[in-house]
C-alpha cells in the first residue's frame, strides 16, 4: 500500500496472484509505492480513495473468466479520474490492441512470454 507521500504511487491491475506479487516487489525494489487490486471494480475503488492518489495505473486486460477487461475498467477509471493508464499484457492480437488504442492510455507493453523453446527437427 501507499506509504510515502514522496513516493510515485503505483496502481498494479493483475489478477494472477503470483505475478502481481513479483511485479510489486520489483517495483516497491525501484522506490515505487504500490496498491495491487485483482480486478477492475477494486480498481476504480482504488483510484477513488487512495491516499496518496494514484500516479499510473498498470492495467492486465484479461482479468479473468466473467470479470470486466482491464480495458473497459481502464474506461470506467478515466471517467472518474484523469490517470495515466499503461497497459500490460501477453496479448498481441490487433483487435485488443486497437481497442486499447481507443482510450486515452500511455503505452503498451507486452508481457515476457516466458522460455522459449526452439527445435531443429
Amino acid at each position: 500500500m501507499a506509504d510515502s507521500p514522496n513516493k510515485t504511487t503505483l496502481l498494479l491491475v493483475e489478477d494472477e496472484a503470483l505475478i502481481a506479487i513479483l511485479e510489486a516487489e520489483q517495483l516497491e525494489a525501484e522506490g515505487y509505492s504500490v496498491i495491487v487490486t485483482g480486478d477492475g471494480e477494486a480498481a476504480m475503488e482504488a483510484v477513488r480513495t487512495a491516499s496518496p492518489p494514484v500516479d499510473l495505473v498498470l492495467m492486465d486486460i484479461d482479468l479473468g473468466p466473467g470479470r470486466m477487461d482491464g480495458i473497459r475498467a481502464a474506461q470506467a477509471i478515466l471517467e472518474v479520474r484523469d490517470v495515466p493508464v499503461v497497459f500490460l499484457s501477453s496479448h498481441t492480437e490487433r483487435d485488443i490492441v486497437a481497442r486499447t488504442e481507443e482510450i486515452s492510455s500511455y503505452g503498451y507493453v507486452v508481457k515476457d512470454p516466458g522460455i522459449a523453446v526452439h527445435s531443429d527437427r
